[in-house]
């Protein structure tokens, strides 16, 4: 390993720190939507309560499944079992955040708040955008222990690659993190512009871009990963299959909603004129 950076304490600019910053971010966005689109400190709690149940239960069962495959593939190499990797298993967490976080908004908050459903979508899928270029960067600062020290330990890391602009980065390895990191805030600017200045075209539509963009970015950017650990079936890694499976349930969803739906997408109700 080339670059290797040793710490006597954990520094707080690590994978928890700067998730830590994202959420801020994102719930300074959301608070800050909110204010733009005259929406109520009592909606915004509700949109904020909904999201992060269902973020806090879909990464739970993630985290589970990542347990799962984590002890698979200790018996696969033939690493020694610990535990402790199993409890310390991020992989796949993120993602069932991620369909939680969603989920919970999309079956929730019509019921919560039936008249800012098509907005709440918009300004949350915004607010996750920026939380999710911060948790890349954390990605790229993670730390671990390794024989009682605390070093600089990236993970969801790329391929090494014997060239100039790889030497610069940990362990002369791509830096996908980073790269998905710079797409994500490309994305919340694009979601963010769409928002503030697309008008009714777009309302209600956000969360659905993001999981068009995203999942086809994820599945190119496997490509240039290096992290088995997160486990793979045939040529295609698990992140490349539930990238794969959005995309087909987006298509889907699409599809039926395009059978029942009238010509032009109902406003909210806080949106209509009198």
């Amino acid at each position: 390993m080339d670059n290797v950076i040793c710490f006597y304490r954990e520094p707080f600019l690590t994978y928890d720190g700067l998730a830590a910053i994202g959420v801020a971010a994102g719930v300074l966005c959301g608070s800050l939507l909110c204010l733009r689109f005259r929406v109520g400190w009592r909606v915004w709690l509700k949109l904020f309560v909904t999201a992060l149940l269902g973020f806090g239960l879909g990464a739970a069962l993630m985290k589970v499944f990542g347990m799962a495959s984590r002890a698979i593939y200790q018996a696969a190499v033939g690493e020694p079992y610990s535990f402790r990797r199993l409890l310390e298993t991020r992989g796949y967490v993120f993602y069932g955040g991620m369909l939680g976080y969603y989920g919970g908004i999309a079956l929730l908050l019509p019921r919560l708040a039936p008249e800012h459903r098509h907005l709440g979508w918009d300004i949350l899928a915004v607010s996750f955008t920026l939380f999710h270029g911060f948790a890349r960067l954390g990605c790229y600062c993670a730390t671990d222990v390794e024989d009682g020290w605390l070093i600089w330990s990236p993970c969801c890391y790329g391929k090494k690659m014997d060239n100039a602009f790889c030497a610069h980065f940990w362990d002369g390895r791509l830096p996908t993190q980073l790269i998905e990191s710079a797409f994500e805030f490309l994305l919340f600017a694009v979601m963010l512009a769409l928002l503030l200045r697309g008008g009714r075209k777009w309302r209600g539509k956000l969360p659905t871009l993001y999981f068009i963009a995203y999942p086809v970015f994820r599945y190119v950017v496997e490509f240039f990963r290096d992290d088995a650990v997160r486990g793979a079936l045939g040529p295609f890694s698990f992140s490349q299959l539930i990238s794969l499976l959005i995309l087909l349930g987006v298509l889907a969803v699409s599809m039926l909603r395009q059978r029942g739906a009238p010509k032009s997408p109902p406003e909210d109700a806080a949106e209509r004129t009198a």
